[in-house]
This record gives structure tokens, C-alpha cells and sequence, in this order.
């Protein structure tokens, strides 16, 4: 996968989706000479290392009990409010914040109890763009958003992962 390219990966059940995602998020160990990132063997990088390289987004997304901000900084602690409303107007978030009380301080209740399916998805895009890293690794991320958010989401994917170079791959 390429700075700006999309790759899909796609296959019945048992065909490995799931082990590679595990394999890409460091979760298992890397069998040598399996996995290359800009030529170089990551069975040979350290977790750490691997992990800085891939920003995922999973079907079933874990929020903390915390401020929305806080949960979207969590990896980017350092990222400025510009850079937070970016990554949730590309998760197509940001009207929804505008509906909650107190916006981006509105404390979630327990694993995001306090939103819906796809905002609890929505907002761990809007995490895994704002942690700077060169790839995102999306896993079924839009099961739970209606067509048109999915379609305003693509466009806004689209449109930043050329501008900021970023791969994308699409479980």
C-alpha cells in the first residue's frame, strides 16, 4: 500500500482477514519475510514500531469512560482543536457533536454507552485519523452508518488520504 493508495482485502470466512489484521496491529507475532513497510521487514521491528505504523478501526470500537475529546486524543495526546475538528469532520462526526451538551467535553458513559453503534464508530475514525501514523486499517468500520453518512465519510477519506498521504486498507 502506497502513501495515498487504498488497498481492499477481501475473502470468505477462514481466509485469513482476521490473522492479518492481527498481524498488522502486532497482536501476534510476524512471520519473517511475510510482511514489508517501505521494504523493510516489520517481523524485524518491535511491537512499538509496528504499532506507530498502522492506525486501526475495528467493527466493534472500545471507548473509555471519558470526555469525547479524551477518547479522540488518545493516540495523539498532543493534537491541537484544529486537528481534532479535522479528524471529526472527516469521520463525519461533527454534526452530532453539536447536538451534545457540552461537544467535545461530553462525558461517555461506560464503552460509549452514551452513543449510538455508529457514532461509537465514527468516533474511533475520528481517533484513527488523528494519530499520526501512515497507515489506517479499516475492518468493516461502517457497518453501523446509513449510506449517505458512509458516502459523506468516503468522500471526506478520499479527500485527506491524498492530501495527507496516508495508505488505507480496507478489511
Amino acid at each position: 500500500c502506497r502513501p495515498g493508495q487504498v488497498i481492499g482485502i477481501v475473502g470468505p470466512v477462514g481466509s485469513g482477514k482476521s490473522t492479518m489484521l492481527r498481524l498488522l496491529k502486532a497482536l501476534e507475532p510476524v512471520p519473517e519475510g511475510t510482511i514489508f513497510v517501505d521494504g523493510q521487514d516489520i517481523s524485524k521491528l518491535g511491537k512499538t514500531a509496528v504499532r506507530k505504523l498502522f492506525s486501526p478501526v475495528t467493527q466493534e470500537p472500545f471507548l473509555f469512560s471519558d470526555t469525547i475529546a479524551n477518547n479522540l486524543r488518545l493516540g495523539h495526546p498532543l493534537a491541537t482543536d484544529q486537528e481534532l475538528e479535522r479528524a471529526v469532520e472527516v469521520a463525519d462526526l461533527d454534526n452530532d457533536l453539536a447536538l451534545f451538551p457540552k461537544g467535545m467535553e461530553t462525558e461517555l458513559g461506560e464503552r460509549g454507552i452514551s452513543l449510538s453503534g455508529g457514532q461509537r464508530q465514527r468516533a474511533a475514525l475520528a481517533r484513527a485519523w488523528l494519530k499520526p501514523s501512515p497507515f489506517l486499517l479499516l475492518d468493516d468500520t461502517l457497518s453501523a452508518v446509513d449510506t449517505l453518512t458512509e458516502q459523506r465519510i468516503l468522500h471526506h477519506l478520499k479527500e485527506q488520504r491524498e492530501q495527507h498521504r496516508r495508505g488505507v486498507i480496507v478489511i
